[in-house]
């Protein structure tokens, strides 16, 4: 699998994390069209009393898109699988601020940890 970040995929700056299904060694032996249920997520570093991450619903390939995004991707010279499903996130929300009394030098703002943002993809087995 894999997840794409564009920064800016509408005008007004919104962020929009995807995910899509690449080729990989164990395909061979994986289950075709891919049939588990995901989610995305961006993670808050705040304490965990006052943490608001943004997730997505849980989808489900059985009932999204077609065999085109979930199926088998090609062995060679093609591109991976097309995204089918995201999650957009207002650019603004990355630089919510922590409160100062949790605040660190690394941790400032909710969504960001030195100047990085973590994405958590679940796949539900």
């Amino acid at each position: 699998m894999y997840i794409k970040v564009t920064p800016r995929y509408f005008p007004d700056g919104t962020v929009f994390i995807s995910v899509g299904l690449t080729r990989g060694r164990h395909d061979s032996v994986l289950k075709w069209p891919f049939p588990h249920k995901i989610r995305l997520e961006i993670l808050d570093h705040s304490s965990e009393q006052s943490r608001q991450g943004h997730r997505s619903r849980i989808w489900d390939p059985s009932t999204l898109c077609s065999e085109y995004f979930w199926g088998r991707p090609k062995l060679t010279g093609e591109p991976d699988n097309p995204e089918c499903v995201g999650l957009s996130i207002p650019r603004q929300i990355f630089f919510v601020k922590l409160p100062v009394v949790i605040a660190h030098p690394s941790r400032s703002a909710r969504y960001l940890w030195n100047g990085n943002i973590t994405v958590k993809l679940t796949v539900y087995l």
